[in-house]
């Protein structure tokens, strides 16, 4: 999915660890522009090599984008920092909105009429479970229940991101 909205706003991906001849891709990585590392914690390291053995720089999102709103945010920033006119990525971002939020729509009213009340439980890794609780949380508006982490990040780090979904749940909290 990210490889396809890469290249519907003109950016070749060159994905390693999810296509099939991702030996070969290896090959082409000091041909990169840039370096996309898709977790808050993992990739960085190898990504800060590859900047001090090509000059290839990196960007750096939480995780894989869940729902519209975090694959816009993706979408512009990947756009603005690598030059894509922006006309062209608010182009591929409201066609991409406009069928999404036709598919949250239908699924949506489903989902009401078998389950009505707002609450949710997550149960993943922490780079997923963040990204899928704001989703939840900002998009949908269901309230989250219960997050169960089912890794254990590096210290540091891990406390900073549960801080920050513990501040975004709070002002979420307060406009209730």
């Amino acid at each position: 999915m990210v490889k396809n909205l890469l290249e519907k706003i003109g950016i070749k991906a060159n994905l390693i660890f999810t296509d099939a001849d991702g030996v070969e891709k290896l090959k082409q990585i000091p041909q990169a522009e840039y370096n996309l590392v898709l977790s808050t914690w993992n990739g960085h390291r190898i990504a800060k090599k590859l900047e001090e053995k090509f000059k290839t720089p990196f960007i750096t999102f939480p995780g894989v984008p869940i729902g519209p709103k975090q694959t816009s945010n993706f979408l512009r920033t990947v756009g603005k920092k690598i030059g894509v006119d922006s006309a062209k990525v608010e182009e591929v971002i409201d066609v991409e909105e406009r069928r999404a939020y036709r598919f949250i729509e239908y699924s949506g009213d489903a989902i009401l009429i078998a389950r009505p009340h707002s609450y949710f439980a997550v149960v993943a890794g922490s780079n997923t479970a963040i990204g899928v609780t704001q989703f939840l949380v900002n998009e949908m508006g269901y309230l989250p229940d219960i997050i169960q982490l089912t890794d254990n990040p590096q210290k540091n780090k891990g406390q900073v991101s549960s801080k920050n979904l513990l501040k975004n749940l709070k002002q979420l909290h307060g406009q209730i």
